[in-house]
């Protein structure tokens, strides 16, 4: 009986000392707050604005900012990351790219073509969505899409980027071909111009 009371006291004795490492951080049988800090690399933040509508009803884009990074696309400068942004500028819409520095006056085909894209995809699902990995990759860094409508209707969404998503894609070709015919190439690849020459 007396030996069983030691082992008692024994067991006892150890677990008031894990509490006590636990106490000093050192881990075991304790409660431990997050950080206030920075995610850790890996770590995911998520958050869902559920007031955010899942369907808009104007198709008339009054302001619109999209940010990604494209693996089959590239600009002059080899870059492959875009930030597009269409903006009014003293009552005249502008369309501009923030890494090349092409900008021009919008028309109605630049932004029937832009809401056409948004609804090919089906992007206003995403509204209301912040879904951001940190510590990932350049071209896995956090992008999206933001856009305002004449109705003042909002659709915005935050997340890991896919280098290889599709309506990212068609954004680009959509600018970089309507930049192209103001007369601004900056978008597209530097054209190889050395001559081949053949041993005579």
């Amino acid at each position: 009986m007396i030996q069983v009371r030691k082992h008692i006291g024994k067991r006892r004795t150890l677990a008031a000392m894990i509490c006590l490492l636990a106490l000093l951080g050192l881990g075991g049988c304790g409660k431990v707050s997050a950080p206030d800090t920075d995610p850790i690399d890996g770590g995911n933040t998520t958050y869902v604005d559920n007031e955010a509508p899942k369907e808009i009803t104007s198709k008339v884009i009054s302001a619109l900012d999209a940010t990604f990074f494209l693996s089959s696309r590239w600009n002059s400068r080899e870059d492959h990351v875009f930030h597009f942004v269409v903006e009014d500028r003293d009552g005249i819409l502008v369309a501009s790219e923030e890494y090349t520095g092409v900008s021009a006056t919008a028309d109605s085909g630049l932004m029937s073509g832009l809401q056409a894209i948004i609804d090919k995809y089906g992007l206003v699902s995403l509204n209301g969505l912040y879904d951001v990995t940190a510590g990932l990759p350049p071209e896995f860094q956090p992008g999206g899409l933001s856009v305002e409508y004449v109705s003042r209707e909002k659709l915005s969404f935050t997340t890991d980027n896919d280098p290889y998503a599709a309506w990212a894609e068609e954004m680009y070709d959509l600018f970089a071909r309507w930049f192209s015919e103001q007369g601004q190439d900056a978008l597209y690849p530097e054209k190889e111009d050395s001559q081949m020459n053949y041993p005579g």
